[in-house]
């Protein structure tokens, strides 16, 4: 390998790890919009046939540090868009990771969710399973 090649294989991997660390740093730095679809006339159709409108984390906020925030900002965003489901303007259930405790669900069960949960596991909050 020639003098020349070996430059241009250091220039290039030095701009490929330079690369991979700055990316993730972009991306968080974006941000965040609404794009506004529970406001169109297909989320209504959605909740004419019995969806219920929902959220799975809040950008900014984590399940982790605070659960009763995310369910607050979940609840809250949903509610100045739409109703959350043909049943009323607020959510009744949300999604939780299964990481989160006993006293965590109970947070998120103080801001009005019932049923909280992954997809694979819903938790009626003060039933025993």
């Amino acid at each position: 390998m020639g003098k020349t090649q070996r430059r241009s294989l250091s220039v290039f991997l030095g701009f490929l790890i330079v690369s991979v660390v700055a990316h993730p740093v972009a991306l968080a730095e974006a941000a965040w919009e609404e794009d506004g679809w529970l406001r169109t006339s297909f989320a209504k159709e959605r909740l004419d046939l019995g969806d219920e409108f929902g959220c799975y984390g809040m950008p900014g906020l984590s399940w982790s540090n605070d659960p009763g925030a995310v369910a607050n900002a979940c609840k809250t965003y949903i509610e100045e868009r739409t109703n959350a489901s043909r049943w009323g303007v607020s959510p009744l259930s949300i999604f939780t990771p299964p990481t989160l405790t006993m006293a965590d669900h109970t947070k998120v069960a103080s801001q009005g969710f019932v049923v909280h949960g992954g997809r694979d596991r819903p938790r009626r909050h003060g039933l025993a399973r």
